[in-house]
């Protein structure tokens, strides 16, 4: 007989989820630890997603994004038609990761004739997805944390966001623009580089330069002598050089193309970036490479092969049909790479002539897709915004594919942030486009330009522009003139449409313009008033000054407001709130403006005086009391200003002692010191291995909160520095110079190795340890009150203090004088001014941060010749008031109950324990260690030094310790006892 079966928790769960809320509970439970990384702070804001959503919500001619509209040429449409529909299936599989094989040797032919070098296609190229990979790749292969790489502005906005997402500090140098001679129209090679300011930016932290060359967005095609120039710094610095060359075959006007490889001395210490989307114009199939020395295209391919790994067989295959085809015709007039240039260059010259007829300034590229224009002759129609985030050509941007149906790319995003406005005048155009989308362009231009010449509204902006010299009622009355001028133009504008759209009957004649009630034809501005006030949106309520239904969009105008809002308004700021009749001066409400006669001109309303206007006199003595009155009200403003400030700032200082004081309280009083012999790396069988195991040791104290680690030689030996070099395993008193020296390098903050660090065979493998993360391990946009810092060999002026580097964007003033190269600890002000060049600080002492803030700030590291020396050459002045053995012979830990402390000091003992350095100790006549010592402990119960080793002794002692200690530190230090945890001398 069947037994049926139980139905699963599964379908028991599923079947109640409806009547328990099961279901529910977990739909509306939401993550809410933070996901995102560090290395993404600052770069999630993109200017092409924002504008591409622009040219697509407006239906725009879209001269910004870098693509052509055109297709590739037909031997490449071919190629790939033929590797995805031929008989090789293969096409369709994976290929080589580096690059497919025909791919990579055309390519090494290619280049090895360009540049001179004998090219191996397996190790001098890679093949990546389009430039964009090949640069992170770059990037994240050769920069790391504290590295600066210098960028030439203006830049592929990319750039500054990779060398942050990799650890670096972009520098940025920018091309600065001289005026061209004789009146010619600006070019792009009058914009150069400072030969001086370029070489101040190299120093011993620059890692690499990147070079854009034709530059995008100028269009810059660098000299041969700006080459050098940059050549000749880099080998000098011995710094990297990744040359993005993705526009190397689009130069004009006969310039020259010079690979910066090609120089002498550079081609292995350079990168070169190419594109076969910039080169067969076909930006959708993402193919690209990288050519270099193998040395430093191996870690290249590292990047690449964990993270993209291979790129498309198919786009790989007819790229290098492509280039079989180009190598063989090189040179020759039926190249793709000479027709090309050349099309291009004539729709260049065809945008020049129409942006130039338009008003706008361009400056002629060298080369590139790409030229800039000057739009500053347009300001009129873009009123620029005093103190504005956005720079000028960003918000001219949006304002031109909103209303006029054009897109464009403003020159400010390819700037940092410091400089966004330096040049926010410049917006750009890409000129590869077909001949039908550079002619609707020119349309636009043209149609603008009818607008902008019209002499109606040039004299309705000299009209506005003469009143902001007014004073008193003759500015309220021309202003309100200003209104009916502009609203008189928009009538006139749709008045003369309507006209166009009705044919007009063979020999009749335009009939007058009639009012609705019959009458005769009124005055202009009584027409416009009329109008408006029937046009649907602009509402009933009549602006403050006028009484026109809407007015020019300045900040005055709003001030006077439009209805009873604005009315309200000018209340408030003392003044008579205007009636809904006209505008007010003196606090006499005005009457409607007068009227123009019949087919008068503007300027005789103007000419009209204010009191004929008025009808009536003004009462200038009443008016001026008014003036007097409110002067007198702003003064008495202002000094309640200045005392709200005064007291503001009594109460911040105030804030700021009850703040130290409270930092006091946190503050750590006791230090906590260990000791143990070197010798224990011996028990290491290679460099590798005691590398880890003094990475293992540091770990250790760094997670206890160690504030000096004593490396002793229970040998003897006399070694009292860390200079030298490591002569082998087992050589005696090496042991502990190495130990010693792998500490340090741990401890230092990682954008500071460089300046402390040279490279050593100690050190060889230290760079792939573990970071021990402490608190003063601050990473480049990490926000804390203090910071380690290198002094910089910068002159300053004297009484002005020093410059330190201390691993920000920005440098640090500190207010001491001290020599270039001495590493010090720097208590952060708080940065007045963001947009400030450098921070401001406070040199104090290492232990500040401890004692005050209670915060842990690394561990010192000393050199003992033997076991006595920890004691006699202690740091501190009264010496360690709590020592503390560790032995298998000791007491048991558990049992132990320390006194109150200022200074402790725990001592391990090798694979012979603490004995053997007492043995061969000169200075010590005792043979039994535990006299030496407050409390001789056994901290490891029934296990020897066999069984653990030292520095997994070091962990557990540790952790067997640190409640008893943290018992001993609850009784509260003597204030005078504060004063000596600095080390001696400090």
């Amino acid at each position: 007989m069947l037994r049926r079966v139980r139905p699963s928790l599964r379908h028991f769960l599923l079947e109640r989820k409806s009547s328990t809320g099961y279901s529910s509970y977990f739909s509306k439970a939401k993550m809410s630890r933070p996901v995102q990384s560090r290395r993404l702070e600052g770069v999630d804001k993109n200017i092409w997603v924002e504008f591409v959503k622009l040219a697509a919500t407006y239906s725009t001619v879209n001269l910004g994004q870098g693509f052509p509209d055109f297709p590739p040429p037909d031997f490449l449409k071919e190629a790939l038609v033929t590797a995805l529909s031929g008989e090789n299936h293969m096409l369709h599989q994976y290929t080589r990761a580096f690059g497919h094989p025909p791919l990579v040797k055309i390519l090494a032919q290619l280049f090895e004739k360009l540049l001179g070098q004998d090219l191996d296609p397996m190790t001098n190229v890679m093949v990546t997805v389009g430039a964009y990979q090949a640069l992170f790749c770059c990037f994240q292969a050769f920069v790391d944390e504290g590295d600066e790489v210098i960028i030439i502005e203006p830049f592929f906005d990319c750039y500054e966001q990779m060398v942050t997402m990799a650890g670096g500090t972009p520098v940025f140098v920018p091309l600065r623009p001289k005026a061209p001679e004789n009146g010619k129209m600006m070019s792009s090679a009058d914009w150069k580089l400072d030969s001086a300011e370029l070489a101040s930016k190299f120093n011993e932290r620059t890692k690499a330069i990147v070079l854009n060359s034709p530059n995008n967005p100028l269009g810059k095609v660098f000299s041969r002598g700006e080459l050098e120039l940059i050549a000749d710094l880099c080998v000098k610095h011995d710094v990297l050089c990744i040359s993005d060359e993705v526009y190397e075959w689009l130069v004009y006007d006969g310039k020259e193309h010079i690979r910066i490889a090609s120089l002498p001395g550079m081609w292995d210490r350079t990168v070169i970036i190419g594109s076969a989307g910039k080169t067969f114009s076909a930006t959708g199939w993402k193919v690209g490479w990288t050519v270099g020395p193998n040395r430093l295209l191996q870690h290249i391919r590292t990047v690449h092969q964990n993270s993209v790994y291979h790129c498309a067989t198919a786009a790989q295959e007819a790229v290098a049909q492509g280039f079989q085809r180009e190598l063989m015709l090189y040179g020759k007039p039926d190249s793709y790479f000479v027709q090309l240039p050349k099309e291009l260059q004539k729709k260049r010259d065809w945008l020049v002539q129409s942006l130039d007829a338009a008003g706008m300034k361009p400056i002629i590229p060298e080369g590139t897709y790409f030229l800039l224009a000057d739009i500053s002759n347009f300001k009129s129609d873009v009123p620029d915004v005093p103190n504005s985030d956005e720079p000028y050509d960003s918000r001219f941007a949006k304002w031109m594919v909103k209303n006029k149906g054009l897109a464009a790319i403003p020159l400010s995003a390819f700037y940092c942030g410091a400089h966004k406005n330096n040049y926010s005048h410049f917006i750009r155009f890409c000129f590869a486009k077909e001949e039908a989308t550079l002619k609707a362009a020119n349309d636009i231009l043209q149609k603008w330009k009818q607008e902008k010449t019209s002499p109606f509204k040039d004299f309705a902006n000299q009209f506005w522009a003469a009143s902001s010299k007014m004073q008193g009622p003759f500015r309220t009355h021309t202003r309100a003139k200003y209104c009916e001028l502009q609203a008189l133009n928009r009538t006139k504008s749709r008045d003369t449409k309507m006209n166009r759209s009705r044919p007009a009957r063979a020999g009749s004649r335009p009939k007058p313009w009639h009012s609705p009630q019959g009458a005769r034809s009124p005055s202009p501005s009584s027409r416009t008033h009329t109008a408006l006030a029937q046009t649907p949106g602009w509402g009933g309520g009549g602006c403050g000054w006028c009484n026109h239904p809407r007015g020019p969009p300045t900040n005055e105008h709003r001030g006077g407001g439009h209805g009873r809002g604005g009315r309200r308004k000018m209340a408030e700021r003392g003044g008579a709130a205007p009636r809904p009749g006209g505008a007010q001066v003196g606090g006499a409400a005005l009457p409607r403006l007068p009227r123009a006669a019949p087919g008068g001109s503007p300027a005789v309303m103007v000419a009209v005086g204010v009191p004929q206007a008025l009808g009536r006199k003004v009462d200038w003595r009443r008016w001026k009391q008014e003036r007097k009155a409110e002067k007198k009200k702003w003064k008495e403003m202002k000094l309640l200003k200045k005392l709200e400030k005064q007291r503001a700032r009594e109460l911040e200082e105030k804030r700021a002692e009850k703040r130290e004081e409270q930092q006091e309280d946190r503050g750590r009083h006791y230090t906590l010191s260990v000791a143990l012999p070197g010798s224990i790396l011996n028990n290491a069988q290679s460099l590798e291995l005691r590398t880890y195991l003094a990475g293992q040791i540091a770990r250790a104290c760094a997670i206890f909160c160690v504030d000096e680690i004593v490396v002793f030689d229970e040998h003897g030996e006399d070694v009292r520095s860390v200079e030298g070099d490591f002569e082998g395993i087992g050589r005696r008193g090496k042991a502990c110079v190495q130990l010693a020296r792998i500490l340090q390098y741990l401890e230092c903050p990682q954008y500071l190795r460089k300046s402390f660090f040279p490279k050593h065979e100690d050190l060889q493998f230290a760079g792939l340890l573990n970071p021990l993360d402490s608190p003063h391990h601050m990473r480049l946009d990490e926000d804390s009150e203090y910071r380690e810092g290198v002094v910089l060999d910068r002159p300053t002026k004297p009484g002005r203090g020093s410059f330190v580097n201390c691993g920000m964007r920005k440098e640090v003033r500190i207010d001491r004088q001290l020599n270039p190269g001495l590493r010090v600890t720097v208590r952060l002000e708080e940065p007045q001014k963001p947009e400030a060049k450098v921070r401001k600080g406070i040199v104090v002492s290492s232990q500040h941060p401890r004692t005050v803030s209670g915060l842990y700030w690394g561990y010192s590291v000393r050199l003992a010749s033997c076991l006595s020396a920890v004691f006699s050459e202690c740091p501190f002045k009264e010496g360690y008031d709590l020592s503390i053995g560790t032995s298998e012979r000791g007491s048991s830990v558990d049992e132990a109950t320390f006194p109150s402390f200022r200074h402790a000091l725990v001592v391990f003992g090798g694979l012979e324990g603490l004995e053997a350095g007492v043995d061969v100790d000169p200075n010590l006549e005792v043979t039994d260690p535990s006299v030496l010592f407050d409390f001789y402990l056994n901290t490891c119960p029934s296990q020897g030094s066999r069984t653990i080793r030292t520095e997994e002794a070091l962990l557990i002692s540790l952790s067997a310790l640190r409640p008893h200690i943290d018992e001993a530190v609850k009784t509260p230090v003597p204030a005078a006892g504060r004063e000596s945890t600095d080390p001696a001398g400090s």
